[in-house]
Order: C-alpha cells, then sequence, then structure tokens
C-alpha cells in the first residue's frame, strides 16, 4: 500500500533478564526484560517508560523498567517482545505491562514506524 515493509516500533534497547541478572541486581523478578534506553521522541518515550541510567557498579546507578508482557503476552525476552510486536501496524495501540519500583503497572503504547537505521 505505502511502496515500503513498515514495521511496529517501540523504541527501547532491551535486556532479557534471567535469574541470574535478577540476583546481581537484587530484583525478585526472575525474568522480563530490563528497559536499558528509551529512544528520544519513541512511542516508548511517549508513554513515559523509564531507561536504566549510568551501570550497576555505578553509585548514580538507577534501574529501568522491566517489561513483563505486552497485550496479555508474557515477554521474557527481546525476541518474545519482537514476536508480539509484529502481530501489530504502526498506530496501533497496545497495553504494556512493566515493573517500577516495586509495583507494576501498565500504559497504553501506541506503535510507531520502525526506522530504517
Amino acid at each position: 500500500e505505502t511502496g515500503k515493509v513498515e514495521r511496529p516500533w517501540l523504541g527501547i534497547t532491551g535486556l532479557d533478564i534471567t535469574a541470574d541478572t535478577a540476583a546481581k541486581l537484587g530484583l525478585s523478578l526472575e525474568k522480563g526484560i530490563l528497559v536499558i534506553d528509551v529512544i528520544k521522541d519513541s512511542p516508548a518515550d511517549a508513554a513515559g517508560l523509564k531507561k536504566t541510567v549510568s551501570d550497576p557498579s555505578s553509585t548514580d546507578f538507577v534501574l529501568g523498567d522491566i517489561i513483563t508482557e505486552l497485550e496479555g503476552h508474557e515477554t521474557s525476552t527481546m525476541k518474545d517482545l519482537i514476536n508480539i510486536l509484529l502481530q501489530y501496524k504502526p498506530g496501533d495501540t497496545v497495553e504494556l505491562t512493566y515493573y517500577r519500583n516495586g509495583e507494576f503497572d501498565t500504559v497504553e503504547v501506541m506503535l510507531g514506524v520502525r526506522p530504517v537505521e
């Protein structure tokens, strides 16, 4: 229809949480996707997702949000998240569940078009 393939985009860089990672970070969760970075002006940025600040060995370390579900589907890995995202189109609104400061919350995110770069 547009002459090109447009893929849905959330706008994060994430890290799979494993039991080992959870233990090192002192998390009660053993799976999910730790938000490492949120791209400025991305759908994730507009939805208010928080990125990780610095690194675990630094004194100013602040843990980012941990994505646990997208549209009711468990997201244990970035691969899970991408596979679920590919079921939607840019412009669709999806419900994302995340863990922040010891609590779960949900937010609606309108998916963008994945940049070519």
